[in-house]
């Protein structure tokens, strides 16, 4: 068990860093050719209205993130029923989302205008917009299957299913722009090739699960169903966070500055977004060391290894927001144009804003594996949580909130930071909350470690 668990996690990993880097080339050409072939409004257009079904996707409440963890126990235990149940749950669950995003997001075709600032230039505005709801809510049809596949850590099979469409989709549309220019016929594209590649991972989901074929007219128990909606209402708070912080930039650019400044933020984005894909791809294997370090080896070398690490989270990030700071405008000259190029003032403060989330999101959950361990090692010695408390505050960054209880052989950590985007540094909004919730449990000697939130 304990070879094949390893064995997944390295064909995970190395399957999720190359596809997500071969991924991040593939999209760097779409883009290159775009800015070449299209129009500088509707590079815009394409960022504002990624941004607007971003704020759609809050349909979903998070329940993507809660599905996994309701799979995980009865997979393990090699129950077909309780999976079979859960998938009718989430497969009508997400139909239905997939229905009020498209209700929702039509329905705010008269509001246009009101975001907008020189689309008149731009013909079939509404229509393009339409195109961009139908591929948002056609995404939610069949994806439920993909969760079942994931979690049962064989997420390289959807990895690799998910670049051969990306990689066949992008050739399509390089072709598309090349000998059409149509920016119609590209997102026509994308919606057809997002419907074919969730129906052959639902088809593989059932040729590896067949008993999800059975039928069953049983519901989830009370209990599940409470578990469940629990999950959800935590990870929808966090949703909405993000997705405010991070999916509102381009709205307010277009409503204020207009379409073409959207444009030329959004490879600024695109060069930011693909840089901290492939590094959250890296920095996801090493949590998972930690995480099966504190739980197999002493504390003293956990924490020896754990404050290497830190060190070196430090170095790098340092390495690599100064790297980004001075070669990402020559590098957005070289490969889009002097045009699309904004001040250093500006990208100073996009560096600044990228750097401090994307630190702070390994500092918390490498802190809390640690801090958890520790007061394990440490129970019922005196003031043990301030202990822990003033050794998270030493080794991390600002905390806006922290508490670590102690109670009979159980140890809690919860920990909360705000984070701000571009758009709320400029005008000092307070930021989305990064929380954090770690529990460790003592039985028979033998410790355990889960995340909680």
């Amino acid at each position: 068990m304990q070879q094949s668990r390893t064995r997944n996690s390295v064909i995970n990993s190395l399957t999720s860093v190359t596809t997500q880097i071969l991924t991040v080339v593939m999209n760097f050409v779409v883009k290159i050719v775009f800015t070449r072939t299209i129009s500088m409004e509707y590079l815009g257009v394409n960022g504002l209205f990624a941004n607007i079904i971003t704020m759609l996707s809050l349909a979903d409440l998070g329940i993507g993130t809660a599905i996994p963890y309701s799979l995980y126990k009865p997979l393990a235990e090699g129950d077909h029923h309780k999976v079979k149940v859960l998938m009718k749950f989430y497969s009508k669950v997400y139909n239905v989302i997939g229905v009020v995003v498209l209700l929702i997001g039509l329905g705010l075709i008269p509001f246009l205008p009101y975001l907008i600032k020189g689309g008149e230039g731009v013909p079939d505005l509404n229509l393009i917009y339409a195109l961009f709801v139908i591929h948002s809510a056609s995404s939610y049809f069949f994806v439920y299957k993909r969760f079942l596949i994931d979690s049962d850590q064989k997420g390289y099979i959807t990895a690799r299913i998910t670049f051969i469409f990306s990689f066949v989709l992008s050739l399509v549309q390089i072709g598309i722009l090349y000998l059409w220019h149509n920016f119609i016929l590209y997102l026509v594209s994308s919606i057809v090739f997002v419907i074919l590649q969730n129906i052959y991972i639902s088809h593989k989901a059932t040729k590896l699960y067949p008993y999800i074929k059975e039928k069953t007219d049983e519901k989830l128990e009370k209990e599940d169903v409470k578990e469940i909606t629990k999950n959800v209402g935590s990870l929808f708070i966090y949703k909405v966070g993000s997705v405010v912080t991070n999916g509102t930039d381009n709205m307010i650019i277009s409503k204020f500055l207009g379409l073409i400044p959207v444009g030329i933020y959004s490879n600024y984005v695109l060069v930011t977004k693909s840089l901290n894909n492939v590094v959250s791809q890296l920095f996801t294997a090493i949590t998972s060391s930690i995480g099966n370090l504190v739980v197999t080896t002493n504390k003293k070398h956990s924490q020896n290894v754990f404050e290497r690490l830190l060190f070196l989270n430090f170095w790098f990030y340092a390495f690599f927001s100064i790297a980004l700071m001075i070669l990402i405008n020559p590098f957005i000259d070289l490969f889009f144009g002097s045009k699309f190029v904004l001040s250093e003032t500006i990208v100073i403060v996009l560096v600044v804003d990228v750097s401090t989330i994307m630190t702070s999101k390994h500092d918390l959950n490498n802190i809390n594996y640690m801090m958890v361990d520790y007061g394990l090692d440490n129970m019922g010695k005196e003031n043990i949580e301030s202990e822990i408390t003033n050794y998270i505050l030493l080794n991390t960054n600002k905390l806006d909130d922290i508490d670590v209880r102690v109670i009979d052989n159980e140890v809690y950590i919860y920990m909360k930071k705000y984070e701000k985007s571009l758009i709320s540094h400029i005008f000092n909004i307070k930021g989305f909350e990064i929380v954090s919730e770690y529990k460790g449990t003592i039985i028979n000697d033998k410790k355990s470690i889960e995340r909680i939130k």
